[in-house]
């Protein structure tokens, strides 16, 4: 059952990516697909083992999560029959019970297994590199690459992960051989970062960046310095080979710190301004997949806001006490610890959050893995330091 379960965290893993709809079979997303086959593999298991181990601050976030999809979404879904809606929108309900599903499973496959940590770092890190190579190898062309995603922005969100993991590799304890491998890495999936020119994964990757710069100024000054360096002179030498490109010419105005804010984040602040308008003439929240009702046909473009329409205020406040509780377990990881891929998943964790404040991240199957991959990280090094579960 152990190399099922290696196996399941690496299709997991790869599987999270998978997001435009030809990646469906019989309509059923690959990931979801993955989600249940590992659920049911882990009840099996509990079942012949009679005995099913997770820690009590696991059990904490679990119950807010689930209390705020299931509790407060019936609840807002109740009102919002009430005012905008005929009737429930199960589909977007299965959709959060998938991201449940997932956030548990991943926990308890990665819970006291290193092996497994190391799995599912290296399937990202080899799906950034493929994703990478093929927006380079596409570079000529006008439009925006989306990868394997549907979006430019979460796929930028998603190299910028795979960005931080590779970062905190390379500012560790690494032979010679492997560095260079590594900053190879670093600067192809860092360039494929660049070229989304999607501000959001632009914010992403500095805030996983910070994180590392934090975590790595106990013990590697020079390494981190070093890095920095390189990478501040390998974007300032890319932007001028780039520049004369036709995708460049299209989209260098998004890199305009000036034209961004003039423009509200593509009329971002706009509809961030009726979303909030609309949550204050019902605090309640209008229920499972409102939003694109309540505003128009349009995304907030915004994690909490998105929360917030759906859920109300109530929902709001369980998120951010959720948000806050794994925040804490990435700080933990990074004051803690000294291990390459804890630290890279602490700042990938970032890296989504940041993302989330320009993105809708709520049904977003990376969000809720890193999310698991981090409260797993942080109970394996509490085992280590107390020896129980907390």
């Amino acid at each position: 059952m152990d190399h099922i379960f290696n196996a399941l965290i690496v299709l997991l893993s790869l599987s999270i990516t998978l997001v435009r709809e030809e990646y469906r079979f019989f309509g059923l997303p690959y990931y979801d697909i993955v989600t249940v086959i590992s659920t049911f593999l882990i009840l099996i298991s509990t079942l012949n083992r009679n005995r099913f181990s997770v820690s009590k601050g696991f059990l904490l976030r679990l119950g807010v999560l689930f209390a705020t999809v299931m509790g407060v979404g019936s609840l807002s879904t109740l009102v919002g029959l009430q005012t905008i809606i005929r009737e429930p929108n199960f589909g977007v309900l299965l959709r959060a019970a998938g991201s449940v599903l997932l956030f548990i499973s991943t926990y308890v496959m990665i819970l006291g297994n290193e092996r497994r940590v190391k799995l599912a770092a290296s399937s990202l890190v080899l799906v950034a590199l493929v994703q990478g190579l093929v927006a380079i190898g596409g570079i000529g062309s006008t439009s925006r690459f989306v990868g394997t995603f549907d979006d430019p922005n979460y796929l930028g969100v998603f190299q910028s992960m795979a960005f931080c993991i590779i970062l905190s590799r390379l500012t560790g304890r690494t032979r010679f051989w492997e560095k260079l491998i590594l900053y190879a890495l670093l600067a192809l999936v860092g360039l494929s970062v660049l070229i989304t020119f999607s501000r959001g994964a632009y914010l992403a990757l500095f805030g996983g960046f910070a994180v590392i710069i934090w975590a790595r100024l106990k013990n590697a000054k020079t390494q981190i310095v070093f890095v920095i360096g390189t990478a501040a002179l390998g974007i300032w030498h890319s932007l001028s080979l780039l520049e004369s490109l036709p995708i460049v010419q299209r989209f260098v105005g998004r890199l305009n710190i000036i034209e961004a804010i003039q423009t509200g984040g593509t009329g971002r602040t706009d509809i961030w301004k009726r979303a909030v308008l609309s949550l204050g003439n019902n605090p309640w929240g209008y229920g499972w997949g409102t939003e694109t009702v309540v505003l128009s046909g349009k995304v907030s473009h915004n994690v909490f806001l998105e929360v917030a329409i759906q859920y109300g205020v109530i929902g709001f406040l369980l998120t951010i006490f959720l948000l806050g509780l794994i925040i804490g377990d990435a700080v933990h990881l990074v004051k803690k610890t000294e291990n390459e891929y804890y630290i890279g998943f602490a700042a990938s964790v970032i890296c989504v959050l940041v993302g989330g404040v320009s993105l809708n991240m709520w049904y977003v199957r990376q969000f809720w893995y890193v999310l698991a991959m981090c409260v797993a990280l942080a109970d394996n090094l509490r085992l280590r330091e107390y020896g129980t579960s907390t």
